[in-house]
């Protein structure tokens, strides 16, 4: 595809493969109907970003008033679409936060490796 082709360009793939080891899919172990609910980011010390509407598919409640359905959700941070399932799961402890407007939330996740920085986001195109 066409608009694709700028990030083929050396400079533009070697920022993103960059951000990689900080970007996870998360996995729904407990639901063998849906394989994945979504993508999570690193944004902190074990400390990982993603969807409201990922969050709730394993947890309840909205702002900090939430229960979290221990081992529904795990992140794996290696999954290709070559790769066997269940190569690389870091469990998710917890639901920090769900973001009662924005779809946002924060999940704590265990272990960590050292290659998996927070992410920082920005408000320009550079």
């Amino acid at each position: 595809m066409p608009e694709w082709s700028p990030l083929n360009a050396p400079e533009v793939k070697a920022r993103l493969n960059a951000t990689f080891a900080s970007i996870g899919r998360i996995e729904l172990p407990l639901m063998p109907s849906i394989p994945y609910g979504g993508t999570g980011f690193v944004v902190g010390p074990n400390l990982l970003m993603t969807n409201r509407h990922v969050a709730r598919l394993f947890a309840e409640g909205i702002g900090t008033h939430l229960t979290y359905h221990t081992g529904s959700s795990a992140i794996d941070f290696k999954r290709e679409i070559d790769s066997p399932p269940d190569a690389a799961l870091l469990e998710v402890t917890g639901v920090v936060m769900i973001h009662p407007y924005w779809d946002m939330a924060l999940l704590k996740v265990a272990g960590l490796p050292p290659t998996s920085r927070p992410l920082q986001l920005s408000v320009s195109g550079a």
